[in-house]
């Protein structure tokens, strides 16, 4: 029920072409445990928490805002109009209602908007989930 990378491009391409106003924020997330529930469960349970996790986040967003499934258990959401902290707030918001599901995700959030390229804050808020996922794995001392 998401749009998919390909789509998303298209669409980057159409809101890269505003009058240079435009801002928002973007939010990467990434599912939590998905090999663990495919090992256990099967692939079908796997299939039932992507599809899950894509029914929360669409749940938390406006009709103006953008969710794409960015690949395997990966999902990005374009905020456009939100600031940093407005997004941050969303990011939170998707974050329970994917709990209340019994998963979890890590995420980074990041803004774009006139000095910086929406593809370069998709780059950031990858980089910032990746590195919350990292300090989730890291060992307690």
């Amino acid at each position: 029920g998401c749009f998919n990378r390909r789509v998303f491009r298209n669409l980057v391409d159409d809101l890269r072409r505003g009058d240079g106003s435009r801002r928002g924020t973007v939010v990467m997330l990434d599912m939590d445990g998905l090999k663990e529930i495919n090992d256990r469960d099967g692939h079908v349970a796997g299939d039932a928490a992507i599809r899950a996790v894509a029914d929360a986040v669409r749940a938390r967003t406006r009709n103006t805002d953008l969710a794409v499934r960015w690949g395997g258990d990966e999902f990005l959401v374009v905020l456009p109009g939100l600031s940093e902290t407005e997004g941050s707030a969303r990011r939170d918001e998707i974050v329970a209602a994917i709990a209340e599901g019994g998963l979890s995700a890590s995420t980074g959030v990041a803004a774009y908007g006139e000095a910086v390229d929406m593809m370069d804050a998709v780059s950031a808020a990858d980089a910032a989930m990746y590195a919350t996922k990292a300090g989730r794995r890291a060992p307690s001392r």
